[in-house]
């Protein structure tokens, strides 16, 4: 069960840096990180399996040279600083490039004004003999020289801020928070063990100024540092989530899609079947009629073979509009007009207008080089289709009944219905209509001269002029094709 508790050690030293200055709380765990630095060293030179994530790395070193602990003896007559330098001379004039140097609470046991500069000059010292070197310390000028020292780094011993009985407390988490400077929380860890809030107020009143500035700074520096973990974490869940959401879109949309084409095709499918029943039925019954009778029946007939042939063109536009456009388009090259489902040959590009002439059985039409796409397969025998298949819409009977050989433009502006004109020439000059009516009325002359203007040179137009009395007169323009 306590296994469950414990906190591994995430330590790095030798790569960009060669020296770490560990700071933080007492109980905080900065000496049991030294230590298990340490014994892994040795338990590497030793050959023995370590406890370690699999990629760990350690020098082959010679040498862990170690000052732990207080070594103070008044039969030696040793101060508690007196040890400890003693420790570090010996430390001193044993290191070198494969030496690991590990010292708790450097510059501890004397003046903190001495102590600390005493304690950077020992660090530079262990740098220029190559030492890899980590030590634990409460100096705030230590943590000041790691910061600016070339080969140098900070580490600090994160801690958990908590509120008790209104006054902030702090937990170690015994994690080692690598490029950061910790905080002794001397007065949070009083109070905490039993000194007045009186004693410890007074004792915060006379801190200098400057440490303070510095413990508040330090201070806010680890809140934002947790706050940015917490964001970090947040952005990575919101993420994870984007991306189950972007997937789960993108299955839809190919449900909808698929579900939209099925409907549509069946839709068709259904018409086709129904103006199929209709026609044979139709037959049936101009059998039993009088001759008087067949000629308007004759008509129904082609009515129901005209909406025959606009289903099969519709569905052969879906496939088309289904179907990828082609990404470019070359003279010579043989594409199929989506809108007319029929193969030509495109004999001209307009870049600068975008549309193209396109030879379609001995005929050249205008279309837009976005209604071009990859030529379609010619079906082998287009007489065999039956009310279960699909004819193609470019076979000529289609297209002929189709388009009827008259277009009325009457109320339309000049643009739109020359863009109409244009759609509906091209249309009739594929299904072979030899000559079209042009109903464009009389009004104010303006898209009547429009029109003949248009027509006049137009490639697909062999002549055209006026209607006959008979035809509609200055309201009708005959165009011969």
């Amino acid at each position: 069960g306590q296994e469950e508790n414990l906190q591994p050690l995430d330590f790095e030293l030798g790569s960009d840096y060669s020296c770490i200055v560990i700071t933080g709380s007492n109980t905080g765990g900065k000496t049991v990180a030294l230590k298990t630095v340490g014994v892994l060293q040795i338990m590497a030179l030793c050959g023995m399996h370590l406890p370690a994530e699999s990629g760990t790395t350690l020098p082959m070193l010679s040498k862990v040279l170690a000052d732990i602990g207080d070594e103070q003896s008044i039969e030696q007559n040793l101060s508690t600083f007196s040890a400890h330098i003693g420790r570090i001379s010996e430390i001193l004039a044993r290191s070198d490039r494969e030496t690991l140097v590990i010292i708790d609470e450097l510059g501890t046991g004397t003046d903190p004004e001495e102590g600390g500069p005493l304690s950077c000059a020992i660090l530079r010292e262990l740098g220029r003999r190559g030492a890899l070197t980590a030590v634990s310390t409460h100096l705030g000028l230590l943590k000041a020289f790691a910061h600016t020292e070339p080969g140098m780094i900070n580490g600090a011993m994160q801690m958990e801020e908590e509120i008790s009985d209104g006054l902030p407390a702090y937990r170690p988490t015994y994690r080692l928070l690598i490029g950061e400077m910790g905080q002794s929380h001397a007065f949070e860890i009083a109070g905490r063990l039993g000194l007045p809030p009186e004693l410890i107020r007074e004792a915060r009143g006379l801190m200098k100024e400057s440490g303070a500035r510095v413990e508040t700074l330090l201070s806010e520096l680890m809140r934002k540092r947790e706050e940015l973990d917490r964001l970090l974490a947040e952005t990575a869940r919101l993420r994870q989530e984007l991306t189950g959401l972007r997937a789960s879109l993108r299955e839809e949309i190919k449900r909808i899609q698929a579900e939209r084409k099925k409907i549509f095709s069946g839709t068709l499918r259904e018409a086709e079947g129904i103006l199929l029943k209709a026609k044979r039925e139709a037959r049936d019954v101009i059998k039993q009629l009088k001759q008087s009778e067949l000629r308007r029946s004759g008509e129904v007939l082609k009515a129901l073979d005209r909406g025959l042939a606009e289903v099969r063109q519709k569905q052969e536009l879906y496939k088309a509009e289904e179907s990828p456009g082609l990404r470019e388009v070359r003279e010579g090259q043989t594409v199929c007009i989506r809108r007319l489902g029929v193969n030509g040959i495109v004999r001209s590009i307009n870049r600068r207008t975008g549309r193209c002439r396109v030879v379609v059985r001995g005929r050249e039409i205008e279309v837009p080089a976005g209604e071009l796409a990859e030529p379609k397969t010619e079906p082998a025998d287009e007489a065999a289709s039956t009310a279960g298949t699909i004819r193609s819409a470019a076979s000529t009977d289609d297209i002929t009944e189709g388009i009827s050989g008259v277009l009325n433009l009457i109320g339309q502006r000049v643009d739109p219905a020359l863009s109409v004109l244009e759609r509906y020439l091209n249309d009739a000059s594929i299904a072979g209509l030899g000559s079209v009516k042009i109903i464009h009325g009389i009004g104010t002359g303006r898209l009547s001269s429009a029109i003949r203007d248009y027509l006049n040179g137009h490639p697909l137009v062999r002549d055209f002029r006026k209607g006959d009395e008979d035809e509609g007169g200055e309201a009708v323009t005959v165009v011969y094709l």
